[in-house]
């Protein structure tokens, strides 16, 4: 644009958004920093948010014309250039020349100190994007002319666009006039530098010098500059477009490459770049930082001083092949992700679709290409390998994730999360994946905050090492965030809470442990203190931090033991409750876990939460203690008279378990069998191998004293030999117990008996009977006292259903079961009678008021064609000889 215009004070100045009214369907959001040169402005108009930089005309005389046709023609050359993001309007008025292009919120300057931090592939993708970028640039002969961080803008998902391309700057400078750089080129005011040598000249011209000579240039953007002549304006035929080379951009993508790779570090201010061309200075100092080889001859070829000896993109694309970039950069990925910015372009929900079809064939790629290079695979346990490549891939989903609308898009964004969490390192499960899943967390769908719980436990499951930075996450970050879901509305996500909060605080205590065993010595805190004192002293720590912990899982679990629901109380039971002893220890498991768990079998609707009792008091007990046996009596008591008998069953089965692990004392074990033993002839079989199991435990554990003077007389009246002794088998071998029962009650006159009303006054009846068959003597008939006409009515069905004598002393062997069963089922009925459902619906109850429509299902024509208008018209005449349907909008 000329570098006279540098010695130009403007006669007035106007804020930016006195130049907007020139766009009417703009409206000014905010100041993006202004300078002399260019005045920027962020806008707002119906497309979203757009850069609009303006340059104020002071003289009418200014060639811009050439300029905005030079833009134009810039616009559509790069039209196609997935990289770039041109000035996509131009306006030229009397007051000003106005750019717009669209709005990307980051730049590369901006991103290299934000979090989480780029890693070497993102950086090497970044470079890759922005070598193809210039090479498409060049081979359509546009050059950018001002390539440096501020005008490499980033998305969220690490696309690289090139911005702001500077075609109506000057191609040269001055080295004595550093008012040109400042004026057109330290828009940052950071003073670097990145302007290829060769742009600049050693002096001034003479002609140049001496029509200047008026003029007081400051050097500070702030300064005190004196009005120039007007032979100092330039005029368009002064204008030169050929001057730009592809060897300028190459060194100024060179020294932003360079920044990137060195967190920052600025390889040239505008001294030194000066200091550079004389031969005073090198670089050098800052290229040794980059950890990359090939990064380090890629930039150092880049940053030559002579402008031959620098090669064009495409050429340090083809060295760089399979060396800086991977193979998959330029077979795969570059065209993959160009299909994200194709337009139209696609919403959120989309690019998850497409993700979630194709994150298969992209680990594969990836991760073929990594193993093939790979020198050492120290497993082929896929999940087990850490993929560098594959976190190229997490930004793609990761950016999308919060502006997702559908629920199925959000759940097969978590499934294409969990899929790729299994290669990826612990540091980017943790920086960028738990963020989005805390979030996700709160989802106003419940199957969408089921789904994170599931996939936050698996992913956290993955890592296998945590740095010292992150040891405090759980306590300080996921635990606090998931706090809320114990007290979720929706029922099954609670439940899925439940099912993984083991899980969860299994992993919480093991980056706890592993925070601990990796710990190093703190050479400021630690110098003072012997091996001894430290160790304590991590002792110390290490008690207070999980007992802190602790506190807090046990908030959690405290609301979801005492939850409303069943459902959630009978997930925590089968889906962790062991773990969670092992978490709280022993004296917080009987404290928190305990204390709750035995109040559930006083639920008597709910019979899988009572069978989930019994399947979870076993793993409680064993590890609270034997201290926890007279509490369990009762509770074990109970269950083996349970109205349901497969509750029977998983009791039978939980003191078979306890009598092994030896948690029960001798006292209760012998109360237990006096109630168990008589179930050897229950109809139901299950209850009778579990029955057999738990006594055959109790003889191995016995010594042999105890089981002929008090196990055996006990089994007698069961056994088919117990008229014998000397026949009796074995008591520990439940094979041969089993087969040495009598048969077992009858299933029907069991199922008679629990439900009779006079059960007690049967009972009395057989006890006479069998007393007056025992003092009868052989082979005459006992003389039987002659029945009521009720209770002979109730004698007269079970022998239809094919009770005997025997039968009957069977029935007296289960008087106590039968008796509590029987109390059992009809505090059941009389309850569940109670709250009855009579299948019918109380119109006032709902919260619409129903249309009520008639329909004539039998009429000689289609009534169902008709409008209802119709039907309700006909309804008096055919009601007699149709039905009524009521139906709800």
């Amino acid at each position: 644009m000329g570098s006279s215009l540098t010695s130009i004070a403007p006669s007035q100045i106007y804020p930016v958004e006195y130049y907007l009214t020139e766009l009417p369907d703009c409206t000014f959001d905010s100041n993006l920093g202004s300078t002399r040169f260019l005045k920027v402005a962020r806008a707002k108009n119906r497309e979203g948010l757009v850069v609009v930089k303006v340059f104020a005309v002071r003289d009418p005389s200014y060639p811009l014309k050439p300029h905005k046709d030079q833009l134009e023609a810039i616009k559509l050359l790069l039209k196609n250039v997935p990289n770039t993001v041109p000035f996509q309007r131009l306006l030229l008025s009397e007051r000003a020349g106005i750019l717009v292009r669209q709005y990307v919120k980051d730049n590369l300057y901006d991103r290299i100190s934000t979090r989480p931090f780029l890693n070497s592939i993102e950086k090497r993708w970044i470079a890759f994007q922005l070598l193809q970028c210039l090479n498409q640039c060049h081979e359509l002969g546009v050059y950018h002319g001002d390539i440096k961080l501020e005008n490499i803008m980033i998305t969220s998902w690490n696309w690289v666009l090139l911005t702001d391309f500077a075609s109506y700057k000057p191609t040269h400078l001055f080295v004595d006039n550093p008012a040109e750089y400042s004026y057109f080129f330290d828009t940052s005011r950071r003073r670097t530098c990145y302007i290829a040598p060769e742009r600049f000249n050693k002096i001034m011209s003479a002609e140049r010098e001496k029509s200047a000579g008026t003029a007081t240039i400051s050097s500070s953007s702030s300064g005190s500059i004196a009005p120039s002549s007007p032979s100092l304006i330039i005029h368009s035929d002064e204008i030169k477009t050929g001057d730009l080379t592809y060897a300028m951009d190459i060194f100024s993508l060179g020294c932003s490459l360079a920044e990137l790779f060195t967190e920052g570090t600025c390889p040239f201010d505008f001294s030194q770049l000066l200091k550079f061309i004389t031969g005073d200075f090198n670089p050098h100092e800052t290229i040794q930082k980059i950890e990359d080889s090939n990064m380090k001859k890629l930039i150092q070829s880049m940053m030559q001083k002579d402008a031959a000896a620098r090669l064009t993109a495409r050429e340090y694309l083809d060295v760089q092949h399979d060396k800086a970039f991977p193979e998959y950069f330029y077979t795969y990925l570059y065209d993959y992700m160009k299909k994200y910015v194709s337009i139209p372009a696609m919403s959120p929900d989309e690019k998850i679709y497409i993700l979630k079809n194709d994150i298969n064939q992209i680990i594969e790629v990836i991760t073929t290409y990594e193993k093939s290079i790979s020198v050492n695979e120290s497993s082929n346990n896929k999940e087990n390998v850490v993929s560098e490549g594959l976190v190229l891939m997490v930004p793609l989903l990761t950016s999308v994730l919060k502006a997702l609308k559908h629920c199925s898009a959000k759940l097969n964004a978590l499934e294409v999360l969990r899929t790729m969490a299994n290669y990826l390192s612990p540091e980017i499960i943790l920086d960028r994946l738990l963020p989005y899943l805390v979030f996700l967390a709160k989802d106003k769908y419940p199957k969408v905050r089921v789904a994170v719980i599931q996939t936050l436990t698996e992913c956290l499951g993955l890592i296998k090492s945590i740095s010292r930075s992150d040891s405090n996450i759980f306590p300080e970050y996921i635990l606090p965030n998931l706090s809320h879901i114990a007290h979720d509305e929706a029922v099954i996500v609670r439940m899925a809470y439940a099912e993984n909060i083991a899980s969860l605080a299994d992993i919480a205590m093991r980056f706890l442990e592993m925070t601990y065993s990796d710990m190093e010595p703190d050479p400021d805190s630690d110098a003072l203190l012997d091996e001894k004192e430290r160790n304590l002293y991590n002792k110390v720590s290490y008690e207070h931090e999980l007992q802190a912990l602790q506190e807090l899982v046990q908030q959690s679990v405290t609301t979801l033991l005492s939850d409303p629901e069943n459902a959630v109380k009978q997930t925590l039971l089968e889906r962790g409750i062991r773990r969670l002893c092992v978490f709280f220890g022993r004296e917080k498991g009987n404290d928190v876990l305990l204390s709750h768990m035995i109040t559930y079998l006083n639920d008597k609707e709910d019979r899988h939460l009572r069978r989930a009792f019994f399947d979870a008091i076993v793993g409680v007990a064993s590890y609270v203690g034997w201290q926890c046996c007279p509490i369990l009596e009762p509770l074990l008591q109970q269950g083996l008279t349970d109205s349901e008998e497969f509750v029977i069953c998983k009791a039978l089965a939980a003191l078979s378990d306890l009598a092994k692990e030896n948690l029960l004392q001798k006292q209760t074990l012998n109360k237990i069998l006096a109630e168990a033993v008589p179930l050897l002839i229950h109809p139901d079989i299950w209850i009778r191998h579990s029955a057999v199991g738990f006594i055959s435990v109790v003889a191995r554990s016995s010594n042999v004293a105890d089981v002929q003077c008090k196990l055996i007389p006990l089994l007698l009246p069961y056994l088919n030999y117990s008229g014998n002794r000397k026949n009796l088998i074995q008591v520990e071998s439940e094979l041969a117990l089993l087969y040495a029962l009598k048969d077992p009650l009858p299933r029907c006159i069991y199922d008679y008996l629990v439900k009779l009303q006079s059960l007690r006054n049967l009972f009395d009846c057989l006890c006479e009977r069998k007393i007056s068959r025992s003092i009868t003597r052989v082979g005459h008939p006992p003389s039987y006292r002659e029945m009521e006409t009720s209770l002979l009515t109730v004698y007269n069905r079970l022998q239809s259903d094919g009770m005997t004598e025997e039968v009957e002393e069977q029935i007296l062997l289960l008087k106590d079961h039968l008796q509590k069963v029987q109390i059992k089922k009809c505090n059941d009925m009389s309850m569940s009678s109670s709250e009855k459902d009579t299948g019918e619906i109380d119109l006032n109850l709902l919260p619409v008021s129903p249309q009520v429509h008639c329909i004539s299902l039998v009429s000689s024509d289609n009534q169902f064609e008709k409008p209802f208008q119709t039907i309700q018209r006909q309804k008096n005449i055919k009601e007699e000889v149709g039905y009524r349907f009521t139906y709800y909008e």
